[in-house]
């Protein structure tokens, strides 16, 4: 289950240097309540903001959230994917299947 706070979805450890960032995850309301949640990257301000209907409402109580960015590393560093729940009143929503890519570029343009 998410928290208030932010639970750690997945991370991944890269070594130094420059690379471009991918992040996905689905997210799935198991409350009664309808819910808004939101997702970021531990390496930016990129954050994607979803509202989940109530559990089983045909076509919102589950939905798929992703987030990008770039970065510079001048040491190993581990990259996560956050996800957290923004309503203090639905506790019920829960990320499955995250994936984490980080691609080692030359140069952004």
């Amino acid at each position: 289950m998410l928290t208030y706070q932010g639970t750690d979805v997945i991370s991944l450890t890269v070594p130094p240097g420059l690379y471009v960032i991918w992040g996905k995850t689905w997210l799935m309301n198991l409350d009664t309540l309808p819910g808004p949640a939101s997702c970021t990257l531990s390496t930016g301000s990129d954050t994607t903001r979803v509202s989940l209907l109530a559990t089983n409402q045909l076509g919102g109580d589950r939905m798929a959230v992703s987030v990008q960015d770039s970065a510079t590393f001048t040491q190993t560093t581990t990259i996560m994917l956050v996800c957290r729940h923004d309503d203090l009143n639905n506790r019920g929503i829960t990320a499955n299947d995250g994936v984490l890519t980080a691609l080692a570029v030359d140069n952004l343009n």
